[in-house]
């Protein structure tokens, strides 16, 4: 076995390939070598103040050097640790670290997919998310998560962005085959059933949902864009491993955002859950100076689809009642405020398990194709605050500024 470093700062542990099965690793963590190193100065520069101190007590000699060069000496010396210290210190910039890990975690899975037969296929925290009762249990098919879709075809929930085209594309196989040509129909309707369009198409390619389509479909104040019900048909039984829907909006994980080094040290923290929870699908950021004169921030630059008008969701988990919220959590774009939300819950030490996160409409930007994204905050009661950033939606808006299913 051996362990080394990678070049994005982690640590990499090989196994030797003639070892099979479970096999337990140890960490140590040792700083005897750096530890050692720190002993050495610290025992040099008590040598070199004992030695100045005791030749202090001797006779006093004619200094040979000019007094000139004496005097012009010591700014150069001075002025070189300077240079010396700043050139260290840029080597150590923190600009680049996120949560811990440096650039941040790029999440890999986009919140448009929904990963059939996976544990939170059918959660409905996500944006996107499955009608289980619609379909098979889940099963491995060719090392894959994937399920079955019923007769009567398989449904789900999407998210699309309003008065905008979108995209469908449905991957996986026939039950009794294993042709990706396999032709199968796409409904969609509202979520009281009234049917929009039926679109045809094949397994595997993507199938257009025209903009008029996507119109008629209502919008929602407590969630981004517009809901949809999806309904997946075919002749034949179809085994479905991933439904990937182009919305047209733009989601950012929390947890690829990145620390500031103007906020006095304080950070953000991962945190998945409390112990006998259900798990968080982001990050949570605690912050235990998050007071108003010392903010904590993070930040991250996000490039959008277009130029245009955007509206910013945030998805937290939260209290219903903004009276019991410790923090506040601000939202900038290009160092203009664009909203806030207070209600946030109680410190995660309380052991109580969080309740579902939920939607929080932040306000309107209008952007380039790029934004710089930065999240304070801070504290409205002396207490610890924190604030679990799951997600951040740019949802784009139509040129008269409304949202799908609403009118002047």
């Amino acid at each position: 076995m051996s362990v080394r470093a990678t070049h994005d700062g982690l640590t990499e542990v090989v196994l030797d390939d003639r070892v099979s099965g479970d096999v337990p690793v140890e960490l140590v963590w040792n700083l005897g070598d750096k530890a050692k190193q720190g002993r050495f100065g610290l025992w040099v520069a008590l040598g070199l103040g004992l030695g100045l101190w005791l030749l202090s007590y001797g006779r006093p000699r004619a200094n040979p050097l000019p007094r000139r060069l004496c005097v012009g000496l010591g700014p150069v010396v001075v002025g070189a640790g300077f240079v010396m210290l700043i050139v260290s210190a840029s080597r150590r910039s923190v600009d680049g670290i996120a949560f811990g890990l440096r650039q941040g975690l790029e999440n890999t899975r986009s919140a448009d997919t929904i990963y059939v037969g996976e544990h939170d296929d059918d959660s409905q925290g996500r944006q996107n998310f499955l009608l289980p009762e619609t379909w098979s249990e889940p099963f491995l098919h060719e090392g894959h998560p994937a399920r079955y879709t019923h007769r009567d075809g398989g449904m789900a929930l999407v998210t699309l962005a309003p008065h905008r085209a979108a995209g469908i594309t449905v991957h996986g196989g026939a039950r009794h085959g294993v042709s990706q040509c396999t032709p199968l129909t796409l409904t969609l309707g509202s979520l009281e059933g009234k049917v929009a369009c039926s679109l045809p198409g094949e397994l595997g390619l993507r199938v257009e949902v025209p903009a008029s389509c996507v119109e008629t479909l209502s919008s929602s104040r407590r969630a981004p864009g517009v809901s949809a019900r999806l309904v997946i048909q075919s002749a034949e039984d179809l085994v479905v491993e991933r439904i990937v829907v182009d919305s047209g909006i733009t989601y950012v994980e929390g947890e690829s955002f990145l620390n500031d080094n103007r906020d006095n040290g304080g950070d953000g923290h991962y945190y998945i859950g409390l112990y006998q929870c259900p798990a968080h699908h982001g990050a949570l950021m605690t912050f235990g100076t998050a007071d108003r004169e010392d903010p904590i921030r993070v930040h991250r630059r996000i490039v959008l689809p277009a130029s245009g008008r955007y509206e910013l969701w945030a998805l937290l988990y939260s209290e219903h009642a903004p009276s019991h919220a410790r923090a506040e959590v601000r939202f900038r774009s290009q160092k203009q405020i664009v909203g806030f939300t207070r209600a946030l819950l109680d410190h995660p030490a309380s052991g109580h398990c969080l309740l579902p996160p939920t939607w929080h409409r932040i306000g309107v930007v209008e952007s380039g194709p790029s934004l710089d994204l930065d999240v304070e905050v801070v504290s409205v009661q002396p207490h610890i605050s924190w604030a679990d950033l799951d997600l951040v939606a740019f949802v784009p808006l139509a040129r008269d500024g409304l949202r799908g299913g609403e009118h002047r």
